[in-house]
Formats: structure tokens, C-alpha cells, sequence
């Protein structure tokens, strides 16, 4: 069977695709008499696994796999696992060497849990399935996988309850076609697109095939797997003039196959083209234009087309020149109405009885002389498409009858203009052409380019040039600001800093605050600053702080680092004033004014342990009114009294003895 040989980037990019959609990391699936262990979409930091199982009947889960489940330990151990699937998978790898194939399995993650998809065998080697064979029809199962790093640490795990009953089969193909062209036979159906979890776990397709009325074959060992929009096949091993019928059927990870879809009956026609005529001449005869070529020494050519173009390298523009067919053996024709003046193409073609129809010869050119130069274009006009990164200028070309195409121009200005087109661009009245390249040519963002169209001749003249400007937005971003600091002040401040950002277009900085939600803009800085003082924090509160940059087009870059900090004050409040001690038949009654801080919590008190002594025994700590009754206070005793910030920072203590 031919295969497609489909881009190894655009193969895995799919594979990876269908294992990702909403796959989780393990998939159980349950057959007829074993439920398979199958590791999906898994980092590639897993090395081994293991399961546990719990029983309806069990009250702890019990460990399976007394050894953790891991990859085979060298290539003979791998291919033994493989079994027969070693086959195909090797000559998916162009190399029949063990050695070969079991290094680039290990190396190429993505490339291996494709081709694991549909090969059990190749699931054992990778270390990524196990089978489950002591379980009952019916019966209900939990289960539990444990994921472990190289170094034998937990990094996962996943817990499903499953029923074991009779596997599914998954869904057969729908709208199975084949048709044949140039001895290839293309083989295509339908599928339901990949849905992801485990609900959807078909993985590829067997296609086979069936010659007359004989029985159904494989047509190749290798399953083709489930990408969508790929579902084809291709066989270059067919016979003209007999009869084949082609079947698909859908393979799931555990090789359970669905029901068959079969093709209808294809016949092998032929449909090869006859050879391309050689030898083609064209010959200016002053009224009229000869044309004569070889003859086709193919037995089955009918007769010949003749064709005229203006265009060397398009093929759009042909006109066929005769109503009625060229005998096949009078190789020749005459153009009565050959252009004069302009350039003209000529090309043959051979025709079989069967219809089949040859590519067209090489042209055959007929050039006259012109020295008149076409007139200029109109309306040019440029638009810059930001996502594509490109350029599309569009123009009205001139009404000349020899118009040939269009020259593109670039440059920093109209004194630099280079061509960028290396042929003329097709002569419609309406024209639009689309420069992907001025990335390449160093235009940096937020810079003009300046462009210029010019119409072209048959015969290579060149008509005026018109120009015009265009600005290329800028939507690069700044980087991300490096340095980036706190501090707290002694107020109980934050002091942000940060490196200033090398960046031309540099436009300033915005800062970020957080209180363990969202983050907010609290302010933004202009582009010669590198720190700023936040005065609106709480202390004792925890915050988190981001700072970005941005330039002149409004372009806000990456984030910096995330920083946290807690502002505390480090500076004691100021000693309550005018503390007075008042004795009477109650006690001893303290009373003094707030502290002047605004930051004040609570006040402690203190007193002396004798008449004169030195306060230093706690009495209380007061929140409120600036009052306290000492019952026990007697004349002498000394008092004092400090104040207490929200930061737990107590300051200088006010003394009063009672007189």
C-alpha cells in the first residue's frame, strides 16, 4: 500500500491533539473479563505507577502491583513486549533494528504515545498499561493509581469506580469511498470527531481490502490513527481492468474492532495521460503565426489543442485557439489573429480516445519588438494587517492593450526602492499584492516603509512609478522590569523599586497591589522613574506586589516577579499627656489625654509596690476611655502610663505619684 507521508511536525501536533482533549491522566477501561490500567496525557516527569484496588466487599485498597509499573529495561525486553506490533511500528521508523527503534521511542514522548494508541504491546514496553486479570463479570470496582518521579516521589494520583462488563464495540466508519487516479486508489470515510475523556476511546482505523468476489484482506499491517480531517489510505497495488472493493473498520485502545463499512465496487479504468508534446516552434510569417511540434508516437492520440497565452508562468489566462481537433498526424496550426507588438505563449496538449488528456507543452514564445512604455497605476493604496504581520497594497492598473503585470517596490524611502517581486505580477485592471516579508527586511515596529508599484509591458517597459507610505504598528511589548524590591519604611510604608528597562519606546511603569484577590492598578509611574512609596497600606496586612512596563503605543509587557511584604511600624507612639492621680474613698483614679499618635491601640498601666517605688507591675492594658480606678491605691504610690500602636510597638511611659 502507498502510505501518506504526512509532516512528522503536523502527525505528532495531531496525536498530541487527541490525547489531550479533555483526557484525564489515567484512563480505566473495562473488557470482557479484565479492566486495563491505561496512563493518558501524563507529564513527562512520570516514571512508574501504581495501582490499588478496593473491592465492594473490601474496606481498604489493597496494592496490585507489588513492583511499580515501569518502562521495559532495553530494547530485547521491548520488542518481546511488543509482540507483532514491532513489525509496523519499525517501518514506521524506517530501521528494523531494535536498538534503533526502542531509543527513538524513548526519546520522542509525543511520537511514542501516538503509535501507543494503537498498540497494547507498545503500551506494556513504555510501561504506561496494566491488565487486570482477577476481577468478576459484573462485580463493581474503586480504583486507585498512584503517579511517581524517577526519585520514587508521589506526583499524582487518580481515583475512579468502575463496573466491569462486556466491552463496547466502538462505532463503525460512515461514508466510505474509493476512487482511483494515476494508479493510486484513495480510500476515505467519516468519523465522529475525537470528544475526549472515556467516553470516546476509538484510536485508529483498519482498512482492508477485497479483490472481485474474493474474501476481505488487510491491506496494511501498520492501523492508520484517528486524526481528524486525515481519515484516508491510499493502495498503489492495483491492476487496470479489475474489480475492488475497500472496508474500514475502527479500532479503540484495547483492539476491539466495530462492525465493517464497505466502499462500493471500484473498477480500475485507465486514466494515464498521453506523453506531452515536443518540439513545439512558433514562427512569425508576417500575416500569420506558423506552429508545428513532433507527432505523439503514442498509438492511442486522437488529436491535439492548441492554446495562447501572455504570460509565461501563468496558465490562467489560456485561450484555446481551435474549434475543432488537430489531427494527430498533422502536427501543425496557423494563428490567424496572432497579437503584434506584445509577447504571446503558445502551448500544445495532447488528447487519447479515452479523453485523457496530456499536461501542456513548454511554451513556445514569439516576441515583437515594443518600446512604448505603459502608463502608471491609480489609486494605490496600502493596508497593514497586524495579525498576519504583512502588507497588502492594492491599485488600478492602466488601460493598455500589451499590459504584461506589475512591479512591487520597498524601501526605507522613495530614493531606496528596491523590486520585490522577482516577475511581474498578472495584468488585472483591479490589483492587490501582499508583502509577508518586511519582518525580514529589519522594518522594526512602529517605523514607516515606503512602497512603490509600477505597470510592465510584454516587451519589459516600464511605466511610472507610484508610491506610497505606510506605518507598521507596534504591537511588541515591552520586557518585564527587572530588580524588583520592597521595603518597609519606619512609617509603616512600602518603598517599591525596580531596574530601569533599556526600551526606546519606553512610555513608564504600572504598579499592581493585591490582597490575596485580584490586583489592582495603584499607580502609574512615567518612564525616569524607579520607585515609588505606597502610603496607602494597612500595617500588619500582607500584600502582593507586580510592576510592568509600557511604551509608547500602549503595549503593557510581561509581569514582573511577585513580591510580598507586611508593613509594620517601627516607631513607638508618643506618651499619653496631662496624667493626673486622684485620691478618694474609692481608690486611686488615673486619668490622662490620648496619646497625639494616630495610630494608638491601647494604653498599659502601671504602678509602684510601695509609696516612691518604681512603677513596674502591669495593672491593666485599657482600649477606650482614658481612665482607670486603682481600689487598692493608696498615697505615694507611683503610676505610670504608655501608649501601645497597632504595630505592638509601646512607647515612653508618663509617671504621676499620689499626693
Amino acid at each position: 500500500m502507498k502510505q501518506v507521508r504526512v509532516c512528522t511536525g503536523l502527525f505528532l501536533l495531531c496525536a498530541s491533539v487527541l490525547l489531550a482533549q479533555d483526557a484525564p491522566l489515567v484512563y480505566l477501561v473495562p473488557a470482557t473479563d479484565r479492566i486495563l490500567v491505561v496512563l493518558g496525557d501524563t507529564p513527562p516527569t512520570v516514571h512508574a505507577f501504581r495501582v490499588y484496588r478496593k473491592g465492594r466487599r473490601d474496606r481498604d485498597y489493597e496494592l496490585q502491583t507489588p513492583e511499580p509499573v515501569t518502562a521495559a529495561e532495553n530494547a530485547h525486553e521491548a520488542v518481546q513486549l511488543m509482540g507483532s506490533d514491532f513489525r509496523w511500528i519499525s517501518r514506521k521508523l524506517d530501521s528494523m533494528d531494535p536498538q534503533v527503534v526502542w531509543r527513538r521511542l524513548r526519546m520522542d514522548r509525543n511520537l511514542a504515545q501516538a503509535y501507543a494508541l494503537l498498540s497494547h504491546g507498545l503500551r506494556l514496553a513504555l510501561g504506561r498499561t496494566w491488565v487486570d486479570t482477577n476481577v468478576e463479570s459484573g462485580q463493581r470496582y474503586d480504583y486507585r493509581v498512584l503517579l511517581f518521579d524517577s526519585s520514587g516521589d508521589e506526583i499524582g494520583r487518580y481515583e475512579k469506580r468502575i463496573r466491569l462488563g462486556d466491552a463496547e464495540q466502538p462505532p463503525a466508519p460512515k461514508k466510505v469511498t474509493a476512487e482511483y487516479s494515476d494508479g493510486i486508489v484513495s480510500i476515505q470515510w467519516e468519523y465522529p470527531a475525537f470528544a475526549g475523556g472515556e467516553e470516546d476511546m476509538t484510536a485508529g482505523f483498519v482498512v482492508l481490502r477485497r479483490r472481485g468476489s474474493g474474501p476481505f484482506e488487510v491491506l496494511s499491517p501498520a492501523p492508520v490513527l484517528r486524526i481528524d480531517g486525515y481519515l484516508n489510505a491510499f493502495d498503489d497495488k492495483v491492476q487496470i481492468g479489475e474489480r475492488y472493493t475497500y472496508g474500514v473498520v475502527a479500532q479503540d485502545i484495547i483492539g476491539v474492532i466495530s462492525s465493517r463499512t464497505e466502499s462500493g465496487e471500484l473498477r480500475i479504468e485507465d486514466t494515464t495521460a498521453p506523453l506531452v508534446p515536443t518540439g513545439l516552434k512558433a514562427r512569425d510569417r508576417g500575416d500569420d503565426v506558423l506552429l508545428i511540434w513532433k507527432m505523439s508516437p503514442e498509438l492511442d492520440v486522437s488529436h491535439y489543442d492548441v492554446f495562447r497565452s501572455f504570460s509565461v508562468d501563468d496558465e490562467a489566462d489560456l485561450e484555446q485557439l481551435n474549434d475543432r481537433p488537430v489531427s494527430y498526424d498533422k502536427p501543425r496550426f496557423v494563428d490567424q489573429d496572432a497579437p503584434r507588438g506584445v509577447p504571446v505563449y503558445y502551448r500544445v496538449r495532447a488528447v487519447d480516445s479515452r479523453g485523457n488528456e496530456s499536461p501542456l507543452s513548454g511554451p513556445a514564445p514569439l516576441l515583437a519588438e515594443d518600446m512604448q512604455p505603459p502608463g502608471a497605476v491609480e489609486r494605490l493604496s496600502a493596508r497593514v494587517d497586524e495579525e498576519a504581520r504583512s502588507v497588502e497594497l492594492s491599485w488600478r492598473g492602466p488601460s493598455d492593450a500589451d499590459l504584461s503585470g506589475y512591479y512591487v517596490y520597498s524601501g526605507a524611502d522613495a530614493s531606496t526602492l528596491m523590486r520585490i517581486t522577482a516577475s511581474p505580477l498578472q495584468p488585472d485592471r483591479r490589483v492587490s499584492y501582499t508583502d509577508s516579508g518586511y519582518a525580514e527586511r529589519g522594518l522594526e515596529p512602529g517605523k514607516s516603509l515606503v512602497y512603490g508599484v509600477s505597470a510592465v509591458d510584454a516587451s519589459y517597459n516600464e511605466g511610472p512609478r507610484e508610491v506610497v507610505a505606510v506605518t507598521i504598528p507596534d504591537k511588541i511589548p515591552p520586557g518585564s522590569p527587572a530588580g524588583f524590591a520592597l521595603r518597609p519604611t519606619r512609617e509603616g510604608s512600602v518603598r517599591i523599586s525596580w531596574q530601569p528597562l533599556l526600551c526606546f519606546d519606553l512610555a513608564g511603569y504600572r504598579i499592581y497591589r493585591s490582597q490575596g484577590r485580584r490586583y489592582t492598578v495603584v499607580a502609574e509611574m512615567p518612564a525616569t522613574a524607579v520607585q515609588w512609596l505606597d502610603e496607602g497600606v494597612e500595617r500588619g496586612i500582607p500584600y502582593s506586589y507586580q510592576v510592568t512596563a509600557l511604551d509608547s503605543s500602549g503595549n503593557e509587557g510581561e509581569p514582573s516577579i511577585v513580591l510580598e511584604i507586611v508593613p509594620t511600624d517601627i516607631n513607638p507612639p508618643r506618651p499619653p499627656v496631662e496624667l493626673s492621680a486622684d485620691l478618694d474613698k474609692r481608690g486611686v483614679r488615673l486619668r490622662w489625654e490620648p496619646s497625639p499618635d494616630s495610630d494608638v491601640k491601647l494604653y498599659m498601666v502601671y504602678r509602684s509596690d510601695y509609696p516612691g517605688g518604681k512603677p513596674t507591675r502591669l495593672l491593666a492594658r485599657i482600649e477606650g476611655r482614658p481612665t482607670y480606678l486603682d481600689r487598692s491605691g493608696r498615697a505615694g504610690i507611683v503610676y505610670a502610663v504608655s501608649a501601645v500602636d497597632t504595630s505592638g510597638n509601646e512607647g515612653r511611659r508618663q509617671e504621676v505619684q499620689v499626693r
